[in-house]
C-alpha cells in the first residue's frame, strides 16, 4: 500500500509539473515570440488582398528587410509598388504613370524596417482575436495602425490602418515562403522619365 501511495504522489507531482510547464509555455509573451520570428526572417514572399474602403485589390509581393518591397497587383492598370530604403514608387504600367513618395511619410516605414517594426511591437497594445495577434498603436494625426500576426506561427499576417478621415485600409497577407534568395534588381526605383 505504501508503494502504491508513493507512486500516486510521484505521479501527481509529475502531472502538476507538466501542467505548470505547459501553461508557462502557452502563456509566454506573444510579443517575444513575434520578435524572435522576425529576427529569424530576412525575406518574405506573399500574396495579398488589399481593401481600401470598398475597393479590393490582389497581388503578390516580396519583402526584403530592411525597407525593400516589390508588389505586383493583379489589375487592369498593371500597378506595381516598389519600396527601396527611403523612397516609394507606385507605377501604373498600362498608362506609363509613375508616382514617387518619401517612405518616411508613410506607415510603411514602421512595417518594412525590422528595427522599426520591433520598436512598434514593444510599444503597442496587444489584442488576441480568433487566430490573430493584433498589435495596436496610435500614430500621429489620430491615425491608428494595427499589425496582424498569426497566433500559432507568429508570422506577419498584414496590417490595418485608419487615417484621420476614418478611411480604413486593410492589407492581409498569406506567406508563401521565407528566407528565399532575392535579386536586388527588383527593388530598383525607376527613373522619373
Amino acid at each position: 500500500k505504501r508503494g502504491a501511495l508513493n507512486l500516486k504522489i510521484k505521479l501527481f507531482i509529475w502531472i502538476l509539473f507538466l501542467n505548470i510547464f505547459f501553461l508557462q509555455t502557452l502563456s509566454a509573451n506573444p510579443k517575444e515570440n513575434i520578435i524572435k520570428r522576425l529576427e529569424d526572417t530576412n525575406t518574405i514572399e506573399f500574396s495579398f488582398i488589399q481593401t481600401t474602403n470598398e475597393e479590393v485589390e490582389k497581388g503578390n509581393c516580396i519583402l526584403f528587410f530592411p525597407k525593400k518591397l516589390n508588389c505586383s497587383y493583379k489589375n487592369k492598370n498593371q500597378k506595381r509598388l516598389i519600396i527601396n530604403k527611403n523612397q516609394m514608387a507606385i507605377i501604373q504600367e498600362r498608362y506609363d504613370k509613375k508616382y514617387f513618395y518619401p517612405l518616411k511619410e508613410t506607415y510603411f516605414s514602421k512595417i518594412f524596417d525590422k528595427k522599426g517594426l520591433i520598436d512598434f511591437i514593444n510599444s503597442s497594445s496587444t489584442e488576441i482575436k480568433d487566430n490573430k495577434i493584433n498589435l495596436i498603436n496610435l500614430l500621429e494625426k489620430n491615425k491608428r495602425l494595427i499589425i496582424l500576426f498569426d497566433k500559432k506561427t507568429f508570422d506577419l499576417n498584414g496590417w490595418v490602418i485608419k487615417d484621420q478621415l476614418n478611411n480604413k485600409v486593410s492589407f492581409l497577407i498569406s506567406i508563401k515562403s521565407r528566407n528565399i534568395p532575392v535579386d536586388a534588381k527588383i527593388f530598383k526605383i525607376p527613373s522619373i522619365n
